[in-house]
């Protein structure tokens, strides 16, 4: 046999090294083979969403679920019909967990079987079953079966023929096999396809004998296509007909799995409890109560508790009563010394605080990671053993910063499982080193808040009074912070809601939104997998579109090319530049390690790729096996090995990919506790050389996350750095290697030391001058010649001493103008992008710049005349001063080229007058700015209530800096996303994704600029039909301010700018609700109806307002009112608020009315009638709400002077004259009616039509289709007996 074997292989001549290499290749090539095919096929626990996979399961409710279960597994049979077993099944989701009251589970049009809300009156979920064991079932090797080809077209006949958006899962069964399909996907493959559902639309509505053929050159093909990409959940109950009886089912996770696979709350996606990533009132609540706090106000402003609810012991009561004794906070001089005292209490508490949630969940953590053991909850429940203040800072700053083998044998008895962590997080922070840490509190006893979550021991809700420490113990108690894994039945508290918690108390000014998980979560997803394709086809010349053509065409069997994207996706710099609580940078965190594991260039430990699945979701990250998720066990080798490699994965990202900085300290220190604290989730422990267990210390990551003002720049970005390092004696290597010797410091005398050289770099730059800027050369020059004339050889004229004088003169005001420039810049908190963060220039001091800037930067600051002036001078100029503008500014500035930027940001800049210069310049490149944007995604959010309690409505942009712009605009279409009343119920994560899952659709740069200049917003909204329609208005007209040049407002009575008194305001001196002598009648704008004015009328909606009372005016004692010829003789008048239509109505009344009113005066060069007809046609309104910037905005739309002055007024000629009088003669018609006090409303509404048909006709709108388009049913409508020619 050896014989042979030798002879064969001489005989083909291969190595046997050349033999092992093929046949590891020819294994890896099978085994990534497979692994598609798997990475593809979802078992249940992998499918549904982990945080529900965690909520306990009424023991009751399984106990009935497995009873139909054995009944379903018993009558299921292989020799029985379709039909049959369909019956079967859908007898067994009935009496489980679909209710009659709620649903309708039964055959639906084609559809084998459906499952109906009848709520909505929707099928939410569609069926298509085959007989057991036949041929057109599919399997999971194999998609392209019969069953595919007929759920496909079931699909395509609900979505399309029968409108039917609420579809959320398709299945294909046979009774025993589940193949389960989301909604989404069949919409990307099939839905999204138009020329493909049109040929299936087509093909459908010819006879019945026309299926196959639909079956076998339509559909399938298409699923030939694409079934190596389709992914699905499968289960097979088979596996459970053997230990159906088993006592021990309902603790099998795979059986809690299944229950909750086949529940609404997973097919339907319905919300099953609060999300994690939304607010915990009752939480936040009480937490504000025990710091002292609580939310008052529209604007949910944190303040201190009402004076009759306050506690002298409350945390923040004990800390604002100590700082009465320093003067720094408390100067009788101090005009905020109030403001002063308040923010530095609520600085100290929030740092207090911030350490106590952290050793929360690190006990938790702890607890969590040794759930093993029996006696781990009370091994390693730390937290009970503090007994005061004093010994919360020991244990903080002494216990968890001191290595195990160096602690007090006090302090190892104390707390022998509490790890030593070894991080900046443990020490004093500048506000405590300056006042004092929480060791100055004492332990006095508060009332326990009214319903609070505290239980008694007969289990009722708690009251009297406790000590403050033994309140918060409890408090937390209350909750689970991971170590119960949700089966406990508390509430879960994670990491995200205390970065939410925290940035709404930070936001206690002026009320602070935080960024939802799921913007977070699809920004950075988008973005980063936008920048690794980027890098990568930089690096490889390779030309990939997007990411997932990079993914199918990655070779990950090559692993010397894995190791170099690997350490690619390492060098990705991320930045937030006004990071708040950190959300995006953990975003950013997850999505990265995300990416790593979907190009396969993911690896364990010990250098092995990383086989588990990784997914994101709550926005948190979630690694799972076929079981289900994986959780820390340190005496599982495979478990110990992923818990290392997430952590070390994360701190090589933390430490190299992500910078934030924010103006807000607490903000900053908050972020840097939210990375902790994700490292703190992935700590693994080691064995030390004591042989005992050690949790792995938390490197020093709080370097990368700094405090300062990200719009202010001392230096300017291309600056030279040389002098600078040069006169700190140091070299831009050196430098360099300071900033990485920090993250690793052993010790925290090592630490110091670099923070000292750092801090010297750091000196050097505020002292010195800003050497580019013209002031600094103009002082220069003006120095360099007063020294050359002063040593001069030659003696002093009389006139070159005056020169001299002169010259010194100069150069002192140029002196004290630098001066003045270096401290406004430190009184700014000016931010040095290249000294703070050394990563972002390379090994000659030239600036480089960031991959990634993403973020949601501030809006609606007021910014100072020092403060703008000192922006300007290195962003440059913006429209209104509105900050977040210079934030775009700046991400240009900072990014590198083709660097990508996404924020979410106010929709203003869509529409806003003052912005539109801006708009227009947004997507253009000039000599002078050779770089501008490529817009690679607009999500308009107008519709979509992102942020709770929020006025303020949103955009979500994607932009790349490129020096060759796309000539168009990608978005998603916003028509309709609100499209019953079911969908207002809607909360904002639901409609965001029914937004981002819609097709991506396309708008050239020249016609978003040439059409929709005064409002991009409706470029995303405006059918193709409805933009034609407004072209055709807009043909052959004139802006009305040319035919009637006479426009104003109404008054503004109580303006303080004009000298009128405070007291003259509050008491509203100039109106009466009861005439006087010498007043005048005074309109509101609910006053003015269509064709009519109607003073003193009754509001349709009373609001109860003083104002809606006040119908008397004394127009001559206003200040600097505005001109009296507005208010008599004859004019149009138009009502501000639009809503639902336009209102315009002549009179030649004297009348006075505030800016709620529009004025048009008469004029001799067009009829005044004729512009009243056409502005309250359905035309105008149609018009008005497609094209004026405010016209959709809020619950208060509304027509600015800027829109009446530029609204098309059709151009008469000798063409349209006649029809022109015809409606002047209608408007005199209806206006005489209306005056009536028993008018016929059939006649005037006869009137009104025929008047809307006629300014359909002048404008050239004479197609049905494009009438009703403007009015739905128009011709339905039309008057009976109504004769009109040429209709």
């Amino acid at each position: 046999m050896k014989g042979r074997e030798r002879k064969n292989f001489n005989r083909v001549n291969v190595s046997l090294n050349s033999y092992k290499t093929r046949k590891n290749t020819y294994l890896c090539k099978l085994k990534q083979k497979q692994q598609k095919m798997n990475k593809n096929i979802y078992t249940p626990s992998q499918s549904i969403q982990k945080s529900y996979l965690r909520q306990p399961v009424p023991l009751e409710e399984l106990e009935s679920f497995r009873s139909y279960l054995k009944i379903l597994l018993n009558s299921l049979c292989a020799d029985d019909i379709e039909e049959t077993n369909k019956g079967r099944v859908k007898t067994f989701l009935e009496q489980t967990l679909w209710p009659s009251k709620d649903y309708e589970i039964n055959a639906s049009g084609q559809t084998d079987l459906t499952i109906k809300d009848k709520n909505l009156d929707k099928n939410v979920v569609l069926f298509e079953f085959k007989k057991i064991n036949s041929s057109e079932m599919v399997t999971k090797e194999e998609l392209a079966k019969k069953s595919m080809f007929e759920i496909v077209l079931y699909y395509i006949l609900e979505e399309f023929e029968n409108k039917n958006t609420d579809i959320k899962h398709l299945i294909i069964s046979d009774g025993y096999q589940y193949f389960i399909f989301e909604k989404g996907l069949f919409w990307d493959f099939f839905g999204k396809d138009k020329k493909f559902v049109q040929s299936v639309l087509s093909s459908e509505h010819t006879n019945s004998e026309k299926r196959n053929y639909i079956y076998s050159q339509i559909i399938k093909p298409k699923v030939e296509a694409i079934k190596n990409k389709m992914s699905f959940t499968y289960i097979d109950l088979h596996t459970f007909i053997n230990n159906i009886d088993d006592e021990k089912l309902f603790a099998k996770a795979k059986f809690k799995a299944l229950y909750k696979l086949f529940s609404p709350i997973h097919l339907l996606k319905l919300p099953f409890s609060e999300d994690h990533n939304t607010l915990n009132k009752k939480f936040y609540t009480e937490l504000l109560y025990i710091m002292g706090l609580e939310e008052r106000g529209a604007k949910h402003q944190i303040q201190r508790l009402s004076p009759n609810n306050r506690e002298n012991y409350s945390l923040f009561e004990q800390t604002y009563a100590m700082l009465e004794d320093y003067e720094t906070v408390n100067k009788p001089t101090n005009s905020n010394a109030e403001e002063k005292r308040f923010e530095t209490a609520l600085g100290l508490v929030i740092v207090w605080v911030n350490r106590t949630l952290f050793m929360k969940l690190l006990e938790s953590q702890l607890i969590a990671f040794n759930m093993h053991n029996s006696n781990s909850t009370k091994k390693y429940a730390f937290f009970e053993k503090i007994t005061d203040f004093a010994l919360m800072h020991y244990l903080f700053c002494k216990v968890m910063a001191i290595p195990e083998s160096e602690r007090t044998v006090e302090m190892k008895a104390k707390f022998e499982e509490v790890p030593y962590l070894n991080s900046s997080l443990f020490e004093l922070t500048e506000i405590e080193k300056k006042y004092f840490p929480i060791s100055s509190l004492r332990n006095g006893k508060i009332t326990i808040m009214k319903n609070t979550c505290l239980k008694n021991k007969q289990g009722k809700v708690d009251s009297g009074k406790i000590s403050i420490l033994d309140y918060l113990k409890r408090f937390l108690d209350s909750y689970d912070f991971g170590a119960d894994a949700g089966e406990s039945g508390k509430t879960i508290i994670n990491a995200s809601v205390l970065g939410l918690i925290f940035e709404k108390i930070n936001g206690y000014k002026d009320g602070s939104f935080f960024t939802p998980g799921y913007i977070t979560s699809y920004m950075c997803h988008k973005t980063l997998r936008q920048c690794v394709t980027e890098k990568y086809n930089a690096k490889f010349g390779t030309s990939f579109a997007c990411f997932s053509e990079l993914t199918d065409n990655f070779d990950y069997t090559d692993f010397s090319q894995c190791e170099q994207v690997n350490e690619l996706i390492n060098t990705i710099r991320i930045c937030d530049p006004a990071v708040g609580s950190g959300h995006f940078l953990v975003s950013a965190l997850n999505e990265l390690i995300s990416i790593k594991r979907e190009l396969n260039v993911l690896k364990t430990i010990d250098g092995k790729r990383f086989f588990y699945n990784i997914s994101i979701e709550d926005d948190e990250l979630v690694v799972t096996d076929s079981e289900g998720e994986i959780r820390y066990n340190p005496n599982d080798t495979e478990s110990q090995k992923i818990q290392e490699t997430l952590f070390e994965e994360k701190r090589t990202i933390i430490e190299n990919c992500l910078f934030g900085v924010d103006l807000n300290p607490n903000s900053a220190e908050i972020c840097q506790l939210r990375l902790w604290i994700e490292l703190l989730k992935n700590a693994y422990y080691t064995k030390g050389s004591d042989n005992n267990r050690h949790l792995q210390t938390l490197p020093n990551i709080d370097i990368n996350i700094k405090c300062g003002n990200s719009l202010v720049m001392k230096y300017a970005l291309h600056a030279s750095i040389n002098q600078v390092l040069k006169g700190a004696r140091v070299t831009i290597g050196d430098y360099k290697q300071h900033v990485a010797n920090y993250k690793n410091s052993p010790s925290k005398e090592n630490k110091h030391k670099v923070e000292n050289d750092i801090d010297t770099i750091k000196q050097k730059l505020a002292k010195g001058y800003d050497i580019e800027s013209d002031v600094y050369k103009k002082w220069v020059k003006i120095c360099s010649e007063i020294l050359t004339r002063t040593n001069s050889l030659f003696p002093t004229e009389e006139n070159e001493t005056k020169v001299l004088e002169n010259l010194r003169q100069q150069e002192e005001k140029l002196r004290q103008k630098l001066e003045e420039f270096s401290t406004r810049h430190a009184r700014l908190g000016a931010f040095e992008w290249r000294y703070e963060f050394p990563e972002i220039i390379d090994e000659k001091g030239n600036f480089v710049g960031f991959d990634c800037i993403i973020g949601n930067p501030p809006y609606g600051v007021a910014m100072s005349n020092e403060y703008r002036k000192t922006v300007e001078e290195k962003i440059g100029h913006v429209p209104d001063y509105e900050i977040y503008y210079y934030f775009i500014l700046l991400g240009k500035e900072l990014l590198k080229n083709d660097g990508c930027l996404a924020y979410i940001i106010p929709n203003t800049w869509l529409f806003n007058k003052f912005a539109q210069e801006f708009r227009d310049s947004f997507l253009c490149k000039t000599i002078k700015h050779p770089y501008t944007w490529t817009l690679l995604e607009l999500l308009d959010c107008t519709n979509i209530p992102i942020f709770e309690s929020a006025t303020v409505r949103n955009t979500v942009i994607f932009l790349q800096k490129t020096a060759m712009p796309t000539e168009s605009i990608r978005f998603k279409s916003t028509r309709n996303l609100i499209e019953n009343s079911e969908d207002t119920k809607l909360e904002g994560k639901a409609l965001f994704y029914k937004l981002v899952n819609r097709e991506t659709l396309t708008l050239s740069v020249k016609d978003i600029k040439e059409e929709f200049s005064q409002n991009w917003g409706l470029a995303f909204s405006l059918t193709q039909e409805e933009n034609q329609i407004i072209q055709k208005i807009k043909q052959d007209t004139i802006p009305l301010e040319t035919e009637f040049p006479e426009i104003s407002q109404g008054i503004i009575a109580y303006d303080k700018e004009k000298g009128v008194s405070k007291q003259d305001i509050a008491n509203r001196a100039y109106h009466s609700e009861v005439y006087i002598d010498g007043y005048q009648k005074w309109l509101r704008g609910f006053d003015v109806r269509k064709y009519s004015v109607v003073w003193n009328s009754t509001p349709t909606k009373i609001s109860n307002r003083p104002t809606d009372k006040e119908i008397y005016v004394n127009y001559q004692n206003i200040p600097r009112a505005r001109e009296q010829k507005y208010f008599m003789g004859k004019r149009m008048l138009i009502r501000e608020i639009t809503n639902p239509s336009l209102f315009a109505a002549i009179t030649e009344e004297e009348l006075y009315h505030d800016p709620a009113i529009l004025v048009v005066k008469d004029s001799k060069n067009y009829p005044l009638e004729l512009a009243c007809g056409i502005m309250n046609s359905k035309l105008a309104t149609f018009y008005h709400y497609r094209h004026s910037p405010k016209a959709s905005k809020g619950a208060f739309p509304k027509i600015m002077i800027a829109d009446v002055r530029s609204f098309p007024l059709p151009v008469i000629s000798e063409n349209n004259r006649d029809i022109a009088n015809k409606i002047c003669k209608l408007v005199d018609e209806i206006q005489v009616l209306q005056a009536q006090d028993n008018a016929s409303m059939e006649m005037i509404q006869k009137i009104d039509w025929e008047i809307n048909y006629w300014v359909f006709t002048i404008y050239g709108i004479r197609e049905r289709n494009d009438i009703n388009s403007i009015a739905n049913d128009f011709f339905k409508d039309m008057p009976k007996g109504l004769e009109i020619e040429n209709i």
